[in-house]
């Protein structure tokens, strides 16, 4: 996809705001997720980088129809929103959860990972790192992950004008991080609970490593 606007710009990324019934305190925290979706429409974004997450339960349509009344600001405003599917996002009946994700996101052409070219950017974004990923193949990699670090050269070429690029993916930096040599990393800031990097963010932090000049 393109965009096409003038440098600079500024953009927001955000995640894991887990749009659902605000009576339901306990799965998310309906006004700090309220204040931030006014406080994003104030900032006036070029875009809204989204990693994952976007709803509680992503088979729920009530969960979705909260999105689409509590974001309305965003598109009054055109803010386009690009987002990347988080473990969340697929709870409950997969073919479901994803319907009702593309009817929000038709854009995506019902492809769970894209690239986005943004003036002097190139955004790449992927689903979350969760064994709910379609068929790992030998190297343990996810399929679409296979795909993208493959094609990822491709990509570039494209845009080779592109002076920035980043990628969009639920905990890609946290767990990319985490593959340092001995690092492990929690679920959350602070679990006492820990696991070791897997092996595609070892991967795509060499590959991160080998494009930065």
């Amino acid at each position: 996809m393109w965009m096409s606007i003038f440098t600079p710009f500024h953009f927001v990324v955000c995640g894991d705001s887990r749009f659902h019934d605000p009576k339901d305190t306990e799965a998310a925290n309906p006004p700090v997720r309220q204040a931030l979706v006014q406080a994003i429409a104030q900032a006036s974004p070029a875009f809204i980088s989204f990693g994952g997450d976007i709803v509680y339960n992503g088979y729920d349509v009530d969960d979705w129809k909260v999105w689409d009344s509590e974001t309305t600001v965003w598109r009054t405003n055109k803010i386009p929103v690009y987002p990347a599917l988080g473990n969340h996002d697929l709870h409950g009946d997969e073919k479901v959860a994803l319907a009702n994700y593309f009817q929000r996101f038709p854009d995506l052409k019902n492809s769970r990972y894209y690239s986005v070219r943004v003036a002097n950017a190139l955004m790449l974004v992927l689903e979350a790192l969760s064994t709910k990923s379609p068929a790992r193949k030998g190297n343990g990699l996810p399929t679409n992950w296979t795909i993208f670090l493959s094609t990822w050269t491709r990509f570039s070429r494209f845009s080779p004008s592109a002076l920035y690029e980043f990628v969009g993916c639920q905990d890609v930096w946290r767990r990319t991080l985490g593959a340092l040599p001995g690092a492990r990393t929690g679920q959350n800031a602070g679990d006492a609970a820990a696991e070791p990097a897997r092996p595609e963010c070892r991967i795509l932090r060499t590959c991160l490593q080998l494009r930065t000049p």
